[in-house]
């Protein structure tokens, strides 16, 4: 099944969240 996640980016200057689906079986 597809489970829902969220891919967080950290960098100096920069902060973004990136939702993602993980494929998990």
């Amino acid at each position: 099944k597809n489970i829902p996640g969220i891919s967080i980016k950290s960098d100096i200057e920069d902060f973004s969240i990136i939702p993602f689906e993980q494929d998990v079986q």
